[in-house]
Order: structure tokens, then C-alpha cells, then sequence
């Protein structure tokens, strides 16, 4: 339901509805959201210019229209717009006396539904852009507005009375001095665009402007004069000869239809004269009044003067009125209203309710379907769950009927470290290989008592061979060399062999009687110092003993 518009001029109060207006007792109760323009009883709207923080702007203007003499009190500043200009700025407002502003305001608060306090110079602010002015007519006062290249201007009059002649003379008045401050635009190349709104205008009534015609009874050249003093009316037209009077006054004119349009009778009207219907001159008393309003207004001030968009009303006696109120009510927002800010939120919010509302029908739409949607995935995730479930149940059962044989051997543990240490033993030093290099190194020469592998933690794993000469297929010239060959073949066999006492394991060489014992290791162990070692097992050490294995 779009709010109720009142209007507040002149200590007047009128309700528009639909098309239909009519007059309010003052203040009034209001029983639905309402929008109320105003002008505070005629509150002093002006445009200051000022210097400073604009913070100060109504201090400043409270005290310039004190020293004017304009107030007489305390009073209620409303700034309705700022506009930086050089070094200082303009202040478009309006100074209402707080014996005004504080009942007014009151009411406003006071009423069972929300109730907006829109100034109407601010509403007239909304109305303009940038070369753009504005007039507004509210009963005997005319005030004109504009937002020019250099500033803004604002200027007013007030009419003695609402007669014509008066509105008509204080508009030319008004027009005179705006075009006097449109010529100090410097910038201005072409004509201002000004738009006239009335808040409501009388129109004449359809007797007086209605289309009046009447018929013409000079249609040939020979009637488009008066009759010369020559001719005699009874020789041009016999049926107008008896109209002449005695004193000479000619009735000719007579026949010219009267004001009211009434046509002449057909026996006034000579036979074979064509009547032919020509267009009388209106009274400009008849012209609507706001539309002879721009026009005085454009004419005094040059401006380009256009009516802006209006309704037409209808009182409850039936006179029609021309109104651009209802038209304002899109610009009349809680943004320009001066109710506390309270007030005006609970304004918005009413205001977008009904979209609130749809907004939360479609949402609730959107959510149900996406319900939906989520209902059917879940019921089929739920079917896959079920699935897998009999899949992992039929996988359980395999693996129980298996249970029995996965069971480790019970010398498991045993076999492992077993296959630890041959593995260990295999990257550390290959039996097989370590054999038939020892044989080919050993040769005639000497003769292997015993081999055994030893380990220590950290330490690479190494071979000790315990050996003796084999003085038997020694000759005379070999004496003392058997060992030293021995040696030789096993180093370029790739082992580095270590000297120790056959007897308690120190490096003390070869023994007497022709024993030795030597510790082998790899030359590529024996060189990293993070060799691999024999893997540490709960058993003895495996001792690997080979006896006569030389030929």
C-alpha cells in the first residue's frame, strides 16, 4: 500500500488520495504510513554562503539570520545540502523556530504509524542536477532554485494576495531577479532548463475553455468590409436593412456571434452567404494559471521553463486542480526526512518489507528444492553405504575362513634372523666367493686351518683365516716366501689383510712354527666408514671353519 501524502503549506493541511484531494484540520491523526511535505509554516530557506568547518554551518546561520532580523529566537537549523565553493562552501538549508519545529516533530512521533517530515526545500534539492533549476508555487509564495556551474542560487516572493493579477505580478518580480543572478553565471552557454511544479493549481472551468466557434457571415469579398456611406445596408443585403435605428446607429454588429458562442439564427444569415466557422479569441483570463506562470517567468528571467510532471485532483465540490505533489512522493525518502534516525530506519524497513517478504518465499523455494535434492543424494549415498557395507561383511568372512593359515611357524623368528644375518653376510662377504678366492690365493704355499666371520657392533664384518706354510711342497728357494705371496694374492684379490697373533688375536705377526692368522676385509669396507655389520642376533656367532682346504 503506497503511504498518504500530505501536504503542510501556510499552515495548511491537505491530503492527496488518488484523485481526490481535500482539506485537513490542522495537524491531523493518521492512521496509515504517511509522507508529509512541509514548509514549517513558512520556515526561512535560503542559500548562505560561509567560511569554515562545515561542522558550524548552523551556528553560523543562526546567527546571520539573527542579526537580519529574520529570527527572533532559538530555532531549528536543517541543512539540506553543502557544496564546496573556492575556499568556503554553500549551505542550502531551512531555519525553523523551535515554537514550530518541537510540535510539529511531536506529532510526528506521536502517531500510531510512521509518519515522514520531508522539508520541502530539500524535495526540491532532489529535483535538480547540474544546470538544472526548479520553481515551485504553493499558494501565494513562488520560490525558485537552481544548481548552476558557479553555485546555487535560491531566491522567493510573496504575493499580496491569490489573485491573479497578484501571483501574475510577483512571478514577473521573481523572474526578473533570477535572471539577474543567471547572468552572473559566466559559464552558462545555453538557456537554464527550469521545471515549474505547483502544488495546486485551479483550472478553469470547461464553459470558459472549451473550443468556442461561431458562424461568419462575411464569406464573400464583398462583406469583408463595412458598408461605405455610399451604400445603403438594403442594397448589398435586404434582410439587415430594417435593423437600422433612427439615430443611425447600425444593429450590423449584432449579428456577430456573443461571447457565450451562441450562433446566429438561420434567418439572420442572407440566402446564398456561406457560413464558415472561425475560431474566436480566448480571454487570457481563461488560460490555466500555472501555465501563464512559466510563462511570465520565462519571459522576465530567459530561462527555458517547462511544467514538470503533474496530476489532476478533484475536491469534494468536484473543481478539478492541477497538482505535481503525488508525482514527488518517489523522491520523498526517509534519506531526506528530518525524523529521528530511529524513525526513519523503521521507515526503510517497512518500505522493503513486501520485497522482504518475496525475497524469503523464493528463498524458502530455493531451500526446499535444495532439500530435495539433498534428500535424494543422501538416500542414494545411503544405498552405496549399504553396498559397501555387504561387500566389506562378505570380505570379513574370507578373511576369517583364512585366519588359520595366516599363523607364523614357531621358529619363525628364528629363520628370520638367520636370513638377517646370510643376507648381511652376502652384502658383506660372499661365502661361495670368499672360498674359491682363498683356494686360488692359498695355492701351494700354505695351508687354511680355519676360516670364521666376527662382527662387532659398528664395525664392517670381517673374515679371519688362520693358516700355516706348507713346508712340504716347499722348496729351497721359497723358504720365507709362501706367507708373503700369500698376502700378495689377497690383496689383489681385492681383501686387505690384517696380521694378528693366532693365539690371542693381537697384531703380532706370524707365530712360530709357521702359523699366521689374518682379518680380511673388503678394500671398499674397509674404506666407508659406515660399512655394513652383522646383524646382532639373541644366538651364538656362527663360526665358519674350513680345514685343509689348500690341495
Amino acid at each position: 500500500m503506497k503511504p498518504q501524502i500530505l501536504l503542510h503549506q501556510d499552515g495548511k493541511w491537505l491530503a492527496f488520495e488518488g484523485d481526490a484531494v481535500k482539506l485537513l484540520d490542522a495537524r491531523p491523526r493518521v492512521d496509515r504510513s504517511s509522507v508529509v511535505i512541509t514548509d514549517f509554516d513558512g520556515g526561512v530557506s535560503d542559500v548562505a554562503s560561509l567560511e569554515g568547518s562545515p561542522a558550524h554551518a548552523s551556528a553560523l546561520i543562526e546567527r546571520r539570520l539573527r542579526a537580519d532580523g529574520l529570527l527572533d529566537g532559538d530555532s531549528k537549523v536543517l541543512i539540506h545540502h553543502l557544496r564546496t565553493v573556492g575556499n568556503g562552501y554553500q549551505a542550502l538549508f531551512t531555519a525553523v523556530p523551535l515554537d514550530r519545529w518541537q510540535p510539529l516533530f511531536a506529532w510526528a512521533d506521536d502517531q500510531d504509524d510512521h509518519c515522514l517530515l520531508v522539508p520541502t526545500m530539500a524535495l526540491l534539492w532532489r529535483q535538480l542536477k547540474p544546470g538544472r533549476g526548479v520553481v515551485l508555487h504553493s499558494g501565494r509564495k513562488v520560490v525558485f532554485l537552481a544548481a548552476l556551474r558557479s553555485g546555487v542560487v535560491q531566491a522567493s516572493a510573496l504575493a499580496f494576495s491569490d489573485a491573479r493579477e497578484d501571483l501574475m505580478m510577483t512571478v514577473a518580480a521573481l523572474g526578473e531577479r533570477a535572471g539577474r543572478l543567471l547572468s552572473a553565471d559566466e559559464g552558462a552557454l545555453e538557456p537554464l532548463d527550469v521545471r515549474w511544479i505547483g502544488t495546486l493549481t485551479a483550472l478553469p472551468t470547461a464553459a470558459a475553455t472549451r473550443a468556442r466557434t461561431a458562424p461568419e457571415r462575411r464569406a464573400d469579398p464583398v462583406l469583408d468590409r463595412w458598408p461605405t456611406p455610399e451604400e445603403t445596408p438594403t442594397e448589398r443585403n435586404p434582410t439587415i436593412g430594417p435593423t437600422m435605428s433612427f439615430d443611425g446607429q447600425d444593429e450590423y454588429r449584432q449579428a456577430v456571434p456573443k461571447a457565450d458562442g451562441d450562433a446566429l439564427p438561420a434567418s439572420a444569415i442572407a440566402p446564398g452567404v456561406a457560413s464558415v466557422a472561425a475560431p474566436l479569441v480566448e480571454d487570457p483570463a481563461q488560460v490555466a494559471l500555472d501555465d501563464a506562470m512559466a510563462e511570465a517567468f520565462a519571459t522576465n528571467s530567459g530561462a527555458s521553463v517547462t511544467l514538470a510532471a503533474h496530476v489532476t485532483v478533484n475536491d469534494a465540490s468536484g473543481r478539478r486542480y492541477r497538482s505535481a505533489v503525488p508525482p514527488l512522493l518517489a523522491q520523498a525518502t526517509a534519506a531526506i526526512a528530518v525524523n529521528s534516525p530511529v524513525s526513519r530506519a523503521m521507515h526503510m524497513a517497512e518500505r522493503v518489507l513486501p520485497w522482504a517478504s518475496a525475497a524469503s518465499l523464493l528463498l524458502a523455494v530455493g531451500l526446499g528444492a535444495l532439500g530435495g535434492r539433498w534428500t535424494l543424494a543422501a538416500h542414494q549415498e545411503s544405498t552405496r553405504a549399504d553396498a559397501l557395507r555387504a561387500e566389506i561383511a562378505v570380505l570379513d568372512e574370507r578373511i576369517g575362513s583364512l585366519a588359520a593359515r595366516q599363523a607364523l611357524p614357531t621358529d619363525y623368528q628364528a629363520l628370520l634372523g638367520f636370513i638377517a644375518r646370510a643376507t648381511a653376510l652376502g652384502a658383506a662377504l660372499d661365502p661361495t666367493a670368499t672360498l674359491l678366492e682363498l683356494r686360488a690365493a692359498a695355492g701351494a704355499d700354505v695351508r687354511l686351518l680355519r676360516l670364521r666371520l666376527e662382527s662387532a657392533p659398528g664395525q664392517p664384518i670381517t673374515l679371519r683365516v688362520d693358516g700355516t706354510v706348507n713346508y712340504a711342497a716347499a722348496n729351497a728357494a721359497d723358504q720365507g716366501q709362501q706367507v708373503a705371496r700369500f698376502v700378495q694374492r689377497l690383496r689383489d684379490a681385492g681383501y686387505v689383510p690384517t696380521a694378528i697373533d693366532p693365539q690371542v688375536g693381537n697384531t703380532a705377526g706370524s707365530a712360530p712354527g709357521g702359523l699366521f692368522s689374518y682379518r680380511l676385509t673388503r678394500a671398499a669396507d674397509a674404506d666407508a666408514p659406515g660399512a655394513p655389520s652383522m646383524p646382532a642376533l639373541p644366538s651364538a656367532p656362527v663360526a665358519i671353519t674350513a680345514t685343509g682346504i689348500s690341495p
